[in-house]
């Protein structure tokens, strides 16, 4: 009796305790196992590329036992062999010298040190491990707070009061070298005219020394500041391309990998690690988001501060993923959902938060397709799927060179290479970029493109020759309208008598989108008598555009603001003197109307020297990749 006594309230002992273990950990266990499963974690990216669930944790663990995952730099990347073969061995770069080699011997994972460049080797050559692994691979396990780091880098935003002087104070020992580098600032441009809201980073080395930095001086471009031979030199690129530019000055040192394959790794790698997710519900924002999971308000502040480095805080749209990472059941990090390729990543530092934007991994696929015109461009491109993305670019990149109004003619046919970005488990993420793409008009060849990224500009497709396909000018600032009234004479609509007509009418439903003809400053935003609503744009001394009729603007668009080419500036309306939607496009000369179809407007870049020679060598990859897929 006594026996059965104690054996019942031990059973009953023990539910106690399991209801109570549930009660405290079940949301742990929950989140972790979901963080493991659903977010990039270096377990997430192993399963991706064909892992099994059991084989990443594992292989995850093993790493973690030679180095702390959440300690991996922002650089970070997997190196493996490449895709299709069998990953057995594959490595973790953790420093700009040294890797982490993952090995699976007999069901068994081992991790041992190498240098990155034997990692490279090992994996790109196939080399086959004897079962004791030790003899090309030292065991010894890095201390990662004597992890050497060559570079440091900051981000940083002017607001109301700041100066050049106050971000670069605190990033060199020496004031004479904050000086030397101001005066080379100042030799391409103003510190006084720097506006707030301008962006910058400053690289300094792990002793604090300042290597270079660059600000966002305007839309466009950006001046880089760079320690060169004891001396700081200064000048003025594309914003696209001043951050790996300015790297590149200061001999940053990036491995690079041609016969193998390379995935960054997210920072939030470690299995420890526990991931609440949500979405940004309609209505709220991102700081009551936050507040909601009880981080306190110095650090809401400061995480906000750390994404309006990176983006702008009003783009963020309500459903947008985001989770709170936590570590020992305290705050870690925060991520938020971007876009299908980029999440921005978080992390707290001693000094604050530090963010970075982290890309997905993801291969890329080519495409190749011709369209020829039966009905019409946009309805033959559905029938041959293509998609939307890559449509609108292609009508976007031809409009400098065709009317798609009159030069558009059944038997008109455009090839098209594109890729497509697929995730390791083999799933369409989203269209790329157009590698190539050419138009046969009358059976001839009228036009065709290459992409080509030149890093000291903007351009990134040329024709055969090297010549950029951008006009200064667009032939048609609209997509899918019709063109309805030419330049010249013409009996008025309404007014009912003849009349010039100093521009062009397209036709189109209101609301269809209107782009900018070209870069430029807005002259002029808001009603203009008969135009109705009405945008002027001015781009250089010679050239202006006009467009009229709109049923309105643009978000943003206000007298004195620059806008990119093919940037949507309104929207066709029948506001005005006007007898239906449509847009009145004029292009004034020395502020005189003329025709546009008769204008030879100048390329915008011809690529020469070295630069050419660098092209031509990527225009003949490309012909044999269409070569292949064709």
């Amino acid at each position: 009796m006594v026996k059965s006594l104690q054996r019942l309230l031990s059973i009953i002992f023990l539910i106690l305790m399991m209801l109570l273990s549930k009660a405290t950990l079940s949301d742990d266990l929950t989140l972790n196992t979901d963080g493991i499963k659903k977010e990039d974690t270096l377990v997430k990216v192993l399963e991706g590329i064909g892992f099994k669930y059991d084989d990443a944790l594992n292989a995850s663990r093993t790493l973690e036992e030679v180095f702390p995952l959440e300690l991996l730099p922002e650089n970070s990347y997997l190196i493996m062999p490449p895709l299709g073969e069998k990953i057995d061995t594959f490595a973790v770069n953790v420093d700009d010298k040294k890797s982490v080699l993952i090995k699976k011997l007999n069901n068994e994972y081992f991790a041992y040190i190498v240098s990155t460049e034997k990692a490279h080797e090992i994996i790109a050559k196939k080399i086959t491990f004897p079962n004791d692994i030790t003899s090309i691979a030292s065991s010894d396990k890095i201390q990662a707070n004597k992890n050497k780091i060559r570079y440091k880098e900051s981000l940083f935003v002017f607001e109301r009061g700041s100066a050049l002087l106050t971000f670069l104070k605190n990033t060199d020992n020496k004031k004479s070298n904050i000086k030397k580098a101001i005066i080379a600032f100042r030799k391409v441009y103003s510190p006084e005219k720097i506006d707030i809201g301008s962006r910058g980073k400053v690289i300094k080395s792990q002793n604090n020394k300042l290597l270079g930095f660059y600000i966002n001086v305007n839309s466009k471009k950006s001046v880089i500041v760079y320690l060169d031979n004891k001396k700081f030199s200064a000048f003025v690129t594309s914003n696209k391309e001043v951050d790996k530019i300015l790297k590149s000055k200061i001999n940053y040192k990036y491995d690079t990998q041609k016969n193998i394959q390379s995935i960054r790794i997210s920072i939030f790698n470690s299995a420890a690690l526990i991931i609440k997710k949500n979405n940004i519900k309609k209505g709220s924002s991102l700081f009551k988001e936050l507040a909601k999971y009880e981080v306190n308000l110095n650090e809401i502040n400061q995480i906000l501060n750390s994404i309006k480095v990176l983006v702008n805080l009003k783009k963020i749209k309500p459903g947008t993923e985001f989770g709170i990472v936590y570590k020992m059941n305290r705050l870690f990090g925060f991520y938020l959902n971007l876009n299908k390729i980029e999440d921005l990543q978080i992390v707290k530092k001693k000094n604050g938060f530090e963010g970075y934007i982290f890309k997905k991994p993801f291969k890329k696929e080519l495409v190749f397709t011709a369209i020829k015109i039966k009905k019409n461009l946009y309805l033959d491109a559905q029938t041959n799927f293509l998609p939307s993305e890559i449509f609108l670019d292609l009508v976007r990149l031809f409009s400098f060179s065709i009317d798609f109004q009159r030069d558009i003619r059944p038997t008109t046919t455009f090839e098209i290479m594109y890729e497509n970005l697929i995730n390791y488990n083999n799933e369409v993420i989203m269209p790329g970029n157009i590698l190539f793409s050419k138009a046969y008009l009358k059976n001839k060849i009228y036009e065709e493109m290459y992409r080509f990224e030149n890093s000291l500009t903007d351009e990134k497709y040329f024709n055969a020759k090297g010549i950029s396909i951008r006009k200064s000018l667009m032939k048609t600032p609209i997509d899918g309208a019709r063109l309805s009234s030419g330049f010249g004479t013409r009996r008025h609509p309404i007014l009912g008598y003849n009349k010039m007509h100093k521009g062009l009418d397209f036709a189109a439903k209101k609301g269809t989108p209107i782009f900018a003809a070209g870069d430029g400053i807005i002259e002029r935003a808001g009603n203009y008598g008969a135009y109705g609503r009405y945008i002027r744009i001015k781009h250089n001394s010679k050239y202006k555009t006009a467009y009229a009729h709109l049923s309105k603007f643009a978000k943003g668009i206000r007298k004195g603001k620059f806008v990119k080419q093919g940037k949507i500036i309104g929207f066709v309306g029948t506001s005005g003197r006007s007898t239906g939607p449509h847009l009145h496009y004029e292009v004034l000369q020395y502020n005189k109307q003329v025709n546009p179809y008769k204008l030879n407007l100048p390329e915008t870049e011809k690529l020469t020297n070295d630069i050419y020679k660098v092209f031509i060598k990527e225009k003949i990859k490309i012909e044999n990749e269409i070569k292949k897929i064709k």
